[in-house]
């Protein structure tokens, strides 16, 4: 009897060991799925993102005459975001998925910055390497002109506010240039609106 009960006792035993490792293996599973899942869902993603880094290097490239004041800042931007690219893989093969995350939200940002500058930049540009220098030159020899006249003009400091607005202007283009556009635009806006000022002042005076 007592080694009837103590086969009971051992099959038992084994039973509960039993329930213990299906217990374990459905816990392995779920976390093998899991990676899985989260994996699969990386791959998709930077799959979408190399889809969207081509669309704006092509358009990047397209509008390559627009921005060539810049094209050395874009070259390095671009081959930065290859390079994350390639830092992505090395941590998927790692199975270092949290890394590989971390890489992914790196990419989504300069994707991103590099859309802006396709879509942004060229306005920018053709706005402070075009239409206010020519804004400059036309109070510059509207004020010549005037003052061939005899119109008195001098208490306008037309020179001065010019040389101003020249300099702030080499300084926004400097930072065009490296990619820093931040309060450029708001810039570009104030420099045109006081450059009309200075037109309407100088025909206010010319008629007076």
């Amino acid at each position: 009897m007592k080694k009837m009960k103590g086969v009971k006792n051992d099959l038992t035993d084994l039973d509960n060991l039993c329930d213990l490792a299906e217990t374990q293996i459905k816990k392995l599973e779920t976390f093998l799925d899991k990676i899985l899942e989260k994996e699969s869902a990386q791959r998709a993603e930077v799959t979408r993102m190399k889809d969207e880094f081509r669309e704006v290097k092509t358009k990047l490239n397209e509008k390559r005459g627009q921005l060539s004041y810049c094209w050395d800042m874009i070259e390095f931007k671009v081959t930065e975001c290859e390079k994350q690219f390639t830092l992505f893989e090395e941590w998927m093969y790692a199975s270092e998925f949290e890394k590989a995350g971390a890489i992914l939200e790196i990419i989504h940002d300069k994707v991103d910055e590099l859309s802006m500058i396709s879509n942004e930049f060229p306005v920018l540009l053709q706005e402070a390497r075009g239409f206010i220098p020519n804004l400059i030159d036309e109070v510059i020899h509207h004020y010549t002109a005037e003052t061939s006249r005899g119109v008195y003009l001098q208490h306008l400091e037309i020179r001065r506010n010019t040389d101003l607005i020249t300099a702030s202007l080499q300084e926004d283009l400097g930072l065009i240039r490296a990619g820093q556009i931040e309060n450029i635009q708001s810039h570009l806006e104030d420099y045109k609106i006081r450059l009309n000022q200075l037109l309407q002042q100088i025909d206010r005076e010319a008629i007076s």
